[in-house]
């Protein structure tokens, strides 16, 4: 890969020098995501904090600062060593490193040899200072699924641990995780990165929307660009029957948009389907691999080593929005499937193809269905989640509720625009959020728009005056000071001066905050329109269930995905709360609270997907 010029410059600009409290160097790390760096875990083992990255082709001039997200590493082998499955990283930047490159990826678990290009830092004798390196490795013998043995040919430098290798195709399969004496090393798969769990699926689908979003013109270097000319048939073009970097490109960003798959199962499941039968490669030790994501089965149809047909993925791409049909969002994902399919030259394939893409769109009333809610097309929606603590237990299930109900809200039928649905994740304080509030309120319609506030995480009473406080990502059990007081949010809300107010607060003792929006008895404060729902009441804990979501945000997601029966066109706010009481009644989970102000509880949400026309005949 070292020829492909282009492509090996943003390999080298996505690569960066991690540094420990003293800037002493520690180790190589690249890019996955925005703001997010992987590496090995024995780079950073034992490092609490000060952690640091740079660039050394970008000509930073000062290190961002980072934290541990996340670690793989749980046990050791003898001699203090990591498991090579075990040996993974995420690093989070809590500075802002401004734009920056990303790897791609690979969605494939199993790799099927050839050379690896490794890219990595190392001290420039004399200077000790890290620079740059890389070079062509062979693989000569494999250990387990994820372990590779680089053949001796090349001496690997110190301080290379952490790197990515890259394969013939640009994709990046592996990381250095060890030099050896005499030359050659260690390397592990990036198939390991799914023993990650909820943390893989945000990590990837943040991969694929920075991907997603990068432009495709001639003149704009980008990796998959580069990819897109590494492959052309003899003419220049790909086959339209082909299956291109840019078809993948898109497919992910498409995917990204779904909320993840609930087990393996189902993945496999849809693959068996689009190969007709066929039998599927099972993966690296012969069972299927972890499929965390839907973009892991879009590689399990690429495990081997004759490249399958674009229609065949096209297939798998169409029975994923099937599945999903109840999810707003399905639409783009089907138009691009049937385009994609008017350019297969096989017209056997685009038969059968066209046979399986009739649009599985649900019935329609006559006059159409109904459309979004004005008070959202020009309305505005920040959600806020934490699911990382220092002080306190995590909850994984949180992010995955940020990342489903903002794939909601933006499709069509809730219709916020995306640039007016903020998630803020993990949050350090409350000032920002209070700053994102302002900014989203200043995009909304004042006339007519409205605004949704939504927040999960750990919440308590105030060991005083019994008030709600929300936990942020410092917060400690008995340091009230710590957390964000529900009373600030109801002073901002009563401020904002839209005439919609919507607050879903998923937490301990979140009922403790009704009456705090309304309960003043001076009629010039109280809020029109207003409707807070809570997960529990004032003295009640949340549930969080081994599911995808936490209980009370899984209710709320079935309501709106699948509809209320018989209760009408349009799904609105007291309707939706009935469902979710008995969504938890039904499984002995806490019950949700709420509180209405003057037309709150006749707040429009988005049409009803379980209204039939003839129930109301």
């Amino acid at each position: 890969m070292l020829e492909w010029r282009a492509l090996s410059a943003l390999a080298e600009m996505a690569t960066v020098v991690v540094t420990g409290p003293d800037r002493g160097f520690l180790g190589t790390g690249f890019y996955v995501a925005p703001r997010t760096v992987l590496t090995a875990a024995h780079v950073v083992r034992g490092q609490v904090g000060g952690l640091t990255v740079h660039s050394a082709t970008r000509g930073e001039t000062e290190p961002c600062k980072a934290r541990v997200r996340s670690v793989l590493h749980t046990e050791e082998q003898p001699g203090g060593m990591i498991p090579v499955e075990q040996d993974l990283a995420l690093l989070e930047l809590v500075d802002d490193p401004g734009d920056h490159e990303c790897v791609w990826l690979t969605d494939l678990a199993a790799w099927h040899g050839g050379r690896l290009t490794a890219y990595a830092h190392m001290h420039e004798p004399g200077t000790r200072q890290p620079v740059m390196w890389s070079a062509a490795l062979d693989v000569n013998a494999r250990t387990g699924p994820y372990g590779l043995h680089l053949a001796p040919a090349v001496e690997i430098p110190q301080g290379s641990s952490g790197g990515p290798l890259v394969d013939s195709r640009g994709d990046v399969v592996g990381m250095l995780k060890a030099r050896r004496q005499g030359g050659g090393g260690l390397g592990v798969l990036l198939s390991a990165l799914r023993g990650f769990g909820p943390e893989y699926q945000r990590m990837i689908t943040e991969h694929d929307r920075w991907h997603g979003t990068r432009p495709l013109e001639v003149r704009t270097t980008t990796w998959t660009r580069e990819q897109q000319l590494m492959f052309p048939d003899s003419d220049g073009r790909f086959r339209a029957d082909g299956w291109t970097p840019q078809d993948r490109r898109t497919a992910f960003h498409l995917l990204a948009s779904f909320p993840h798959p609930d087990t393996p199962a189902t993945v496999v499941e849809l693959v068996r389907k689009a190969m007709d039968g066929q039998p599927v490669f099972p993966g690296p030790i012969g069972i299927y691999p972890e499929l965390q994501a839907w973009r892991d089965g879009h590689g399990l149809l690429g495990e081997r080593t004759v490249p399958r047909p674009a229609a065949l993925h096209l297939r798998y791409l169409w029975l994923v929005a099937q599945h999903l049909r109840t999810l707003g969002g399905a639409e783009a994902l089907l138009d691009w499937v049937d385009q994609r399919a008017q350019s297969l030259d096989d017209l056997g394939l685009l038969r059968r193809l066209q046979g399986r893409t009739a649009r599985p769109r649900p019935a329609r009333p006559a006059g159409g269905a109904p459309a979004p809610q004005p008070c959202w097309t020009s309305g505005a929606a920040l959600l806020v989640g934490v699911s990382s603590y220092t002080h306190l237990p995590d909850v994984p299930s949180i992010r995955n509720n940020l990342d489903d109900l903002s794939a909601l809200l933006t499709a069509p039928e809730f219709g916020i625009p995306e640039e007016r649905v903020k998630v803020i994740a993990d949050p350090v304080n409350d000032k920002d959020i209070h700053d994102v509030i302002d900014d989203l309120v200043e995009q909304a319609d004042p006339s007519h728009g409205a605004f949704l506030l939504y927040y999960a995480g750990h919440g308590r009473s105030h060991p005083e005056h019994g008030r709600l406080l929300l936990s942020l990502a410092g917060s400690r059990q008995h340091r009230a000071h710590s957390y964000w007081a529900f009373d600030k949010i109801r002073d901002h809300i009563s401020e904002c001066g839209l005439p919609v107010r919507l607050v879903l607060l998923d937490s301990c003792y979140s009922g403790s905050a009704l009456d705090m929006l309304s309960g003043l008895t001076d009629s010039s404060v109280a809020i029109g329109g207003t409707y807070v729902m809570t997960s529990s009441g004032p003295t009640e804990p949340s549930a969080v269930t081994a599911g995808r979501n936490t209980a009370f945000t899984a209710g709320l997601l079935a309501a709106l995905r699948d509809g209320v029966p018989a209760a009408g066109p349009v799904l609105d706010t007291e309707t939706v709360y009935e469902a979710i009481r008995t969504y938890c009644e039904s499984r002995n989970l806490p019950h949700p609270s709420r509180q209405i102000r003057h037309d709150g509880a006749r707040i429009p949400l988005m049409p009803n997907r379980a209204h039939h026309p003839q129930e109301s005949r």
